[in-house]
């Protein structure tokens, strides 16, 4: 039969699709980041459960080989994908807890997101750098879900396509917690 353990997030992927076109409408921005800050904490319990649930974390993990040389033996060296999801989920539900709170002070404020040039184009750069972040984190859930079973081992091609995926849902979600982190102080210089 199928495994159909990434459905639910396939179906969370959508619901992201849908609200990823709406930040890019003025009138329904600040709806959107709300929405998102929900979907992502939906997206984080749903993994937490699987992880509840699965007996074979530890078998779910990138494995580098280190050939056999004169001098040393051949070594596995195993990068669990829990240790990479978990992580950018995290700092992902962060920024976008950032930028709703950055969206309700403007709407209070302004009725709608209100900033100069330089952070509009830092709220543009949030923007992408998030969606891509999550289709990434969603790659990865995807392999954790469906690729790692005993009988099929992944290619090389594969692996390296992981790993650069994994390499951007480490980097991104930590540019985007600074980014949104530097946005919530416009509030401040707003205020004062």
């Amino acid at each position: 039969m199928y495994n159909t353990t990434f459905l639910k997030y396939f179906l969370i992927l959508i619901i992201y699709l849908v609200l990823f076109s709406g930040l890019y409408n003025e009138v329904t921005e600040m709806i959107s980041f709300k929405l998102i800050t929900g979907l992502q904490t939906l997206h984080i319990a749903t993994f937490v459960y699987q992880l509840i649930n699965d007996s074979n974390v530890g078998m779910r993990a990138f494995t580098i080989v280190t050939p056999k040389t004169k001098y040393t033996s051949e070594e596995n060296l195993l990068i669990p994908l829990v240790w990479i999801i978990m992580p950018a989920l995290i700092l992902q539900l962060i920024s976008s807890v950032f930028m709703t709170i950055l969206s309700n002070f403007m709407k209070n404020e302004y009725g709608h997101i209100k900033l100069n040039r330089d952070d509009q184009w830092k709220l543009n750069l949030y923007k992408t750098m998030f969606i891509v972040a999550t289709f990434t984190v969603m790659l990865l859930t995807y392999s954790y879900c469906v690729d790692y079973t005993p009988v099929v081992p992944l290619s090389g091609m594969y692996k390296t396509w992981l790993m650069l995926v994994s390499l951007i849902s480490i980097l991104f979600p930590i540019a985007n917690v600074i980014n949104s982190n530097y946005l919530c102080s416009a509030i401040y210089k707003t205020t004062q």
